[in-house]
């Protein structure tokens, strides 16, 4: 949820020299090499991390669902209704959850 793709990426937006970020949390690589089901969610109107990353994640392996609010970082839940009922929907999509 409202992740970026790499520190890297995200740490030249403030300035902040590649030498200086010790690990890389490279989340774009760990999407691409999961085979199961990924759920992306991020705010359209991202004010720290942008939306591009979120679009890239998803972008980046067939296995991956982007649900897209329009919120920014610190706002991005329309409510906890509307969230958990997004992320239900998207496991009963995959089979991770089943109605009984």
């Amino acid at each position: 949820m409202s992740t970026f793709t790499r520190v890297h990426a995200f740490a030249k937006r403030f300035l902040v020299p590649a030498f200086l970020v010790r690990d890389p949390f490279d989340n774009l690589a760990a999407v691409k090499s999961y085979p199961g089901p990924i759920l992306v969610i991020h705010g359209k109107y991202d004010d720290v991390v942008p939306y591009r990353h979120g679009v890239a994640l998803t972008q980046s392996t067939p296995n991956a669902k982007l649900i897209t609010y329009d919120c920014r970082h610190n706002d991005c839940l329309p409510s906890f209704g509307t969230f958990w009922q997004d992320v239900a929907a998207f496991l009963r999509e995959t089979g991770i959850l089943r109605d009984s």
